[in-house]
């Protein structure tokens, strides 16, 4: 009778835990699909063809494929569309028969709306005859082409539909426990409460990568995962092995340093996961300090990840860990011990012996190898110091300049990709709109920036040179030597007012740049003009506030001296949601921004800005994505390097092969705009059509101690090694390695 009580308790028990996991983690159990239906009922004698044609903007004219559907026979069809909204759609039919009857057509989202054909609008049909409520039609049609279109649809939400994922049965792993437990059956029990921590670290990564995941293999698969997996193998054998340490040894000093270090590694992972859900970045070491005040933003971000799966996984990970070291006691036979040497072993050999083959896979790394190539920060020498200084400076000559005297805007697109664009890659169409811009325009179709992220693409951009990973660094106090020829000062010096105008709350780098630039006047997030406009990303409006303060801006300027415009914009930043809709997709954010820098040339247009004006078009970096094995492919070499530049002038076509990157524009610019052109030897010139290579600097992210030189026709790698900084792939100048250690001993030359 005692066995039933305690048996009955510890069921009651289990089937709580089992209810509260599923409330803690529902998002890992329930997948929630947003959907609307169109369903009715057709009437004819011979098969038809049918394809929906849908409208998730309120611009009719944006339509897009959803389905294609054959119809072997008469009677009801149903079809979902997974969107967010919908504000119309086009039915495009073709048929052998030239008679249909269409019954009963309704839409359901969140609730169900009978679809009237009388406010619809017909095209390629010969005749038709509604009935008097408007519910039904008999069309004779176009046997080539006819559809019908209805738009203004007026649904607030979709519907949402729920469907239970394989993972529930870990909901019932209270249960399947509670009956497991008996004498005989502890041993299994214990192994699998040490397990557990990684089952857990399993799941978080796949929930961290899913969207990288898909990126490059559009299907689940076991030895997919198991690829997936490895960049993990060694954290594995680090948690396990400092498990197996704190239960193992018997000095209590040794355990105290095996718990200590498994609770800063279990911080590390939290953060790089906060890190990698709010800025698809990794957690850098280094770049820790510039962001160490950011006491706002961080607890937004760590709330934000905490309403994720992974974040909700992390907690659950930390409490495991938190247990097994509560009731060590338990694991204290040598098989537990073993069980976790045995783990940590295995991991170890396997991350040895199975090597990945991913490309530009630092997304996928964990957070120790991303951290990879710590040589940069190996200090030079004084003795190294005084002979560069005597030996080497990239002096600069000066040219004839065009003297165009032309207003300039800048547009620094954040996260601009060529591989976006079809007409430059051939893979992706998520900017049709700048396609077109490009076929009228001029586009530089090799053209890059010259380092990973918003900071470094901007500085290279407003600087003229190159953003290399310093030994000191591009911030403190010494670094206003960087600024001396930027954009800004090289046009001014001919009487162009300068402008900068983002829309975001700078970090400490970005600040910097802006500031030390010199620029007449600079506006960010604190521009009253923000002040009502709703947030999305970095306490920013998305894109549309800030072109529309740019016009405004543009209005009051023309008339008075020629001016320079820097606009950087932030709605193409990570995690990519799109402001209208909210829903977090890269493809639907490029789309947005693609809509709002068309919409702003247009408006330029209409001004007529281009009569005397030109616009520039770039990205600050590539999106911090993988790259895929087509797109390296294609858009060999450095495809992680390559960013869209588009310039809109009256004088300026065509397609510009060289290669080019951002530290060219600023003296580029000088030449076409003003009397003069100077530029250094590592600079090139966009508007000259030239008879020697083109080369440039490419600072990698990782390893972090690695540069490309990349030229028209080669590609060599200098790595950063204090005195010994030398190329360690292909060979090239070595006036390349002198300017890399010019540029990082600038602050002391």
């Amino acid at each position: 009778m005692t066995k039933k009580i305690i048996l009955t308790n510890s069921m009651f028990r289990a089937v709580i835990a089992s209810f509260l996991i599923f409330l803690l983690f529902y998002p890992l159990f329930l997948v929630k699909t947003k959907v609307f239906i169109f369903q009715g009922q057709i009437e004819t004698d011979e098969p038809l063809d049918l394809t929906l044609y849908i409208s998730p903007s309120q611009e009719h004219e944006t339509l897009k494929t959803l389905f294609y559907k054959h119809i072997e026979q008469s009677g009801k069809f149903r079809v979902e569309m997974r969107e967010n909204k919908l504000f119309g759609f086009q039915i495009v039919i073709q048929a052998k028969s030239d008679k249909i009857i269409w019954k009963n057509l309704s839409l359901i989202g969140a609730k169900k709306i009978p679809l009237s054909f009388e406010n619809a609008v017909f095209e390629g049909v010969i005749e038709k005859t509604l009935s008097h409520n408007g519910q039904q039609a008999a069309l004779k049609i176009n046997p080539a082409y006819s559809s019908i279109v209805f738009h203004n649809i007026s649904l607030p939400r979709a519907k949402r539909i729920y469907h239970l994922t394989p993972l529930t049965f870990i909901c019932f792993l209270p249960i399947i426990w509670c009956l497991w437990r008996s004498p005989r059956k502890e041993t299994i029990n214990n192994i699998m409460f040490l397990l557990f921590p990684l089952m857990l670290l399993m799941v978080i990564k796949y929930c961290s990568f899913e969207h990288s995941y898909h990126l490059y293999y559009q299907k689940i698969s076991l030895h997919n995962l198991w690829c997936l997996e490895q960049y993990e193998f060694i954290i594995f054998a680090l948690v396990y092995a400092l498990l197996a340490g704190a239960i193992s040894f018997s000095k209590r000093w040794l355990k105290a340093i095996c718990w200590v270090l498994l609770i800063v590694l279990t911080m590390i992972l939290t953060v790089d996961g906060v890190v990698l859900h709010n800025l698809n970045a990794r957690f850098i070491f280094a770049e820790m300090a510039n962001y160490g005040s950011e006491y706002a933003t961080a607890f937004h971000m760590l709330v934000s990840y905490l309403g994720t799966v992974q974040g909700r996984l992390m907690v659950l990970f930390c409490l495991s860990v938190w247990a097994i070291g509560h009731y060590q006691s338990r694991f204290s036979k040598c098989c537990y011990r073993y069980t976790l040497w045995l783990v940590a072993g295995f991991f170890v050999a396997a991350s040895l012996l199975f090597k990945n083959n991913f490309l530009f896979d630092y997304a996928f790394y964990n957070v120790f190898e991303a951290n990879q190539g710590t040589h940069q920060k190996r200090a030079y020498s004084e003795s190294f110091v005084n002979k560069l200084k005597d030996s080497f400076a990239p002096e600069q000559s000066c040219i004839k300049g065009l003297n165009r005297r032309k207003n300039v805007i800048v547009i620094i697109a954040e996260s601009l990709s060529v591989f976006s664009s079809h007409k430059l890659s051939g893979l992706h169409d998520y900017m049709p709109r700048l396609d077109n811009l490009m076929d009228k325009n001029a586009v530089y179709s090799s053209y890059y920036s010259n380092s990973y992220n918003t900071s470094s693409g901007i500085f290279s951009l407003i600087s003229g040179l190159p953003s290399i990973h310093g030994f000191e660094g591009l911030s403190g106090g010494e670094g206003d030597v960087y600024y001396g020829d930027s954009l800004a000062q090289r046009l001014a010096k001919f009487g162009y007012k300068t402008y900068f105008l983002t829309a975001v709350e700078p970090n400490g780098p970005l600040e910097d740049i802006m500031y030390r630039s010199h620029f007449d006047e600079v506006s960010d997030y604190r521009d009253p003009y923000y002040q009502d406009k709703p947030k999305i990303v970095f306490n920013a409006p998305a894109d549309e506030y800030l072109f529309a303060n740019t016009l405004e801006r543009i209005a009051t300027y023309r008339d008075k001296a020629p001016f320079l415009m820097v606009v950087s914009t932030i709605t193409g930043h990570g995690p990519y949601i799109h402001p209208h809709t909210k829903e977090a997709s890269f493809e639907k954010t490029v789309g947005y921004v693609d809509d709002e820098i068309d919409k702003f040339i247009s408006a330029l247009e209409k001004m007529k800005f281009f009569n005397n004006g030109m616009v520039l078009i770039t990205g600050d970096h590539r999106a911090m994505l993988p790259v895929s094995s087509e797109e390296n492919i294609r858009l060999s070499p450095l495809a992680e390097g390559r960013v869209p530049l588009v310039i809109i002038d009256k004088e300026i076509k065509g397609e510009k092969k060289a290669v080019f990157s951002h530290n060219d524009v600023a003296p580029s610019l000088q030449y076409y705009l003003t009397s003069e052109g100077c530029f250094n030897r590592f600079q090139n010139n966009l508007f000259d059509n030239h008879d020697h290579e083109n080369c440039i600097l490419y600072q990698k992210l990782s390893p972090r101690d690695k540069v490309v030189v990349l030229c028209d026709h080669s590609q060599s790698v200098i790595c950063l090694n204090g005195d010994e900084t030398a190329y360690c792939e292909g060979h090239n100048e070595k006036m390349y390695v002198d300017y890399v250690n010019w540029l990082r001993l600038l602050p002391q030359l």
